[in-house]
């Protein structure tokens, strides 16, 4: 199989600079676990395009908007206080890159993140690339939607 983005030409300079891989090939690993072809093929480069790290583990760590009290914006009733972990079935997250503002959880790159509603708080999220549902094409290409993450800590705006 083929994988089509810049993740293994990274992944050889990065071994060629001499620093460590692991993160890169753990991150592989579970995206190749991903059940859409679309998610393979696109997540790295959306990483890429919005300097979004990759954990030691091979997670994704993006960032999430919150209100004030840590609910969810849509709802208010989705609970994202530090250390939770927030989750829906897969089968109800919209997987459709061509539909804007759908179903599913959201996370974001920082520039996202950090405009998105108003009385806010912002925190950073971890996402197994397994969960990843799609990556609109909206918005610059600055979010995703995903069906799992670990809120890790307030980031102060």
């Amino acid at each position: 199989f083929e994988i089509k983005n810049s993740l293994i030409k990274r992944m050889f300079g990065v071994m060629e600079e001499g620093l460590d891989v692991l993160p890169m090939v753990r991150f592989l690993d579970k995206l190749l676990a991903n059940p859409k072809q679309g998610v393979v093929d696109e997540l790295y480069p959306f990483l890429e395009h919005n300097d979004i790290k990759i954990s030691e583990s091979g997670d994704i760590l993006a960032f999430r908007s919150v209100t004030l009290d840590f609910k969810d914006h849509h709802t208010g009733l989705m609970d994202n206080s530090i250390g939770s972990v927030v989750s829906m079935p897969r089968t109800l997250v919209d997987n459709d890159p061509d539909r804007t503002c759908s179903s599913g959880l959201h996370v974001a790159s920082w520039d996202y993140a950090s405009t998105f509603g108003s009385n806010k708080r912002l925190v950073s999220v971890e996402v197994n690339p397994t969960d990843v549902v799609s990556i609109p094409r909206d918005y610059n290409g600055s979010k995703m939607r995903c069906c799992k993450f670990e809120v890790l800590t307030e980031v102060h705006l």
